[in-house]
């Protein structure tokens, strides 16, 4: 069981971390993150993760994700605004 959650757990965090970069407020893609990194600090604390070297590389990676996440979610709040606006030129 614990095998699958840690996976599941991170596609958790990157699909709303995607979802909520997507929305008009780009300041709402701060909150997984934010959340992501106070998890794992606690986890380093309560020596759930096992050394300093492990929780740096853990939370490097998932940074690195989340971030490619927030610029997806940017990206396609872009596309779709541009979209609706040419929709909108072209009704008039």
């Amino acid at each position: 069981m614990h095998e699958l959650l840690s996976p599941l757990l991170i596609t958790l965090a990157l699909a709303a971390q995607y979802f909520l970069s997507s929305r008009d407020s780009k300041y709402l893609g701060f909150i997984v993150p934010t959340l992501v990194i106070g998890v794992l600090t606690w986890m380093l604390f309560t020596n759930l993760i096992g050394s300093l070297l492990s929780y740096t590389l853990i939370v490097l990676i998932l940074f690195v994700f989340l971030l490619e996440q927030w610029f997806n979610g940017r990206r396609t709040l872009h596309r779709t605004t541009h979209k609706e606006l040419d929709n909108f030129k072209r009704t008039l």
